[in-house]
């Protein structure tokens, strides 16, 4: 990793996410306009992984659906989830 990521990046990839296989509560908890399929590879924050998905703050989770899009779905997350997210140390 440290030959194509930041430092920064690398921390984040291995102190703060985790890789995961979506659950049946994961499918049933998502929009309908984003559909999840059961063991869909997905990322999501390690600090509030233990709460149900609607007491964590907004983007905890993500399933990117290529590999480019693993990269856009980790800054969203940085952005967006990490600075509301009342698990985080």
């Amino acid at each position: 990793d440290p030959e194509w990521l930041s430092e920064f990046l690398c921390y984040v990839r291995t102190q703060c996410v985790e890789v995961f296989e979506a659950s049946s509560d994961d499918v049933a908890s998502r929009v309908s306009s984003k559909k999840v399929r059961l063991g869909q590879a997905g990322i999501r924050c390690r600090f509030c992984a233990h709460r149900e998905y609607h007491d964590r703050a907004g983007r905890s989770a993500s399933y990117p659906t290529t590999k480019c899009r693993i990269y856009q779905s980790l800054t969203m997350m940085l952005r967006d989830h990490f600075v509301k997210c009342e698990d985080m140390p």
